[in-house]
C-alpha cells in the first residue's frame, strides 16, 4: 500500500510540476479561403440568427489564426495572388495571425497530387527551379 501511495504522490508531483499553458498559446484557426467567393455570390454569415461579418464571428468565438490557400493561376479570380492579398489585409486588420498555404498549382494540390501550374509546363528543370524561387519570393514580398 505504501508503494502505491508513493507512486500516486510521484505521479501527482510530476503532473503539477508542468508549467501552466495559457490558452493564448493555442492556435484556434480557420481556413476561410472561399469567403470572398461566397460573399460575391450573395452569401451571408449569421450568429444567433443575426447577420454579421464572418471574421467578427470567428474572432468573437475565440479564433486567432486564419489560413488562406494560394493557387498560381486559378481558373477564376479566387485564391489567386491579388484576391488572397486583399483578403489577407482584411484578416490582419481584424487582429488575426495569418497563415498562407501556397499550392504551387492552379488548383488543389496535396502530397499525393501535385500538378504544376500550366504556366510552368514544359520548362526545363533549371528554369522550373528558378520559376518556383521567383514566384515564392514575389508572394512573400507582396505579403510584407
Amino acid at each position: 500500500m505504501k508503494k502505491i501511495f508513493s507512486l500516486w504522490i510521484s505521479i501527482l508531483l510530476t503532473i503539477t510540476s508542468f508549467p501552466q499553458i495559457s490558452s493564448d498559446n493555442f492556435i484556434r484557426g480557420v481556413d476561410i479561403s472561399t469567403t470572398p467567393q461566397i460573399k460575391n455570390a450573395g452569401g451571408v454569415w449569421k450568429q444567433n440568427n443575426v447577420v454579421d461579418d464572418v471574421l467578427d464571428i470567428f474572432k468573437n468565438n475565440g479564433a486567432n489564426y486564419v489560413r488562406l490557400r494560394l493557387w498560381h493561376t486559378p481558373t477564376n479570380k479566387y485564391c489567386g495572388l491579388d484576391s488572397t492579398l486583399a483578403f489577407a489585409k482584411e484578416i490582419k486588420a481584424k487582429g488575426f495571425k495569418f497563415l498562407l498555404d501556397i499550392h504551387y498549382s492552379d488548383w488543389w494540390a496535396d502530397p499525393g497530387q501535385q500538378t504544376k501550374p500550366a504556366a510552368w509546363n514544359g520548362l526545363s528543370f533549371a528554369v522550373l527551379t528558378d520559376s518556383v524561387r521567383s514566384y515564392t519570393k514575389r508572394v512573400i514580398q507582396a505579403l510584407k
